[in-house]
């Protein structure tokens, strides 16, 4: 957790830093600013686009009686995309534009799909049922499980 701390906030920013020098010495700094502006805005607008579309199929699924749990996971990855997009840096934007496009979101989501059903294979599935007007409580006031 730490290395992913140290990351995201030293070496990611110095990277994006690098690459922004880069691109102003290649296109210049106007040029540059401006790119870094339009895939804020790009970013927002994708966002909001996909999103309401994707809120509208989790209504429809409720509406169904069907839980909406990848398109949950599909919003999820439009968020965050729309934030990475909205951060200025190059890394960022190509990270955004591949969570916000719907053919490499989808790749995505089926990969968490995959990694999530080979987890709960692997680590199985548990969870606890309490009966209506049970404490839960075994003999010796220890919770059995059950």
């Amino acid at each position: 957790m730490l290395f992913l701390l140290i990351f995201c906030f030293t070496v990611l920013p110095a990277l994006e830093l690098l690459l922004l020098i880069e691109l102003g010495k290649a296109i210049g700094t106007w040029p540059t600013i401006l790119v870094v502006l339009g895939t804020g805005a790009a970013g927002a607008f994708f966002a909001k686009t996909q999103g309401f579309f994707l809120f509208h199929r989790i209504l429809d699924e409720l509406r169904h009686g069907s839980l909406p749990a990848w398109e949950m996971v599909n919003g999820f990855c439009v968020l965050l995309g729309g934030i990475l997009l909205i951060a200025p840096g190059l890394l960022t934007d190509t990270a955004g534009l591949f969570l916000l496009f719907p053919p490499t979101r989808r790749l995505l989501v089926e990969l968490i799909r995959r990694w999530l059903t080979a987890r709960l294979r692997t680590a199985g599935f548990y969870f606890h049922v309490r009966r209506s007007g049970d404490s839960g409580a075994g003999p010796q006031g220890e919770d059995d499980g059950w």
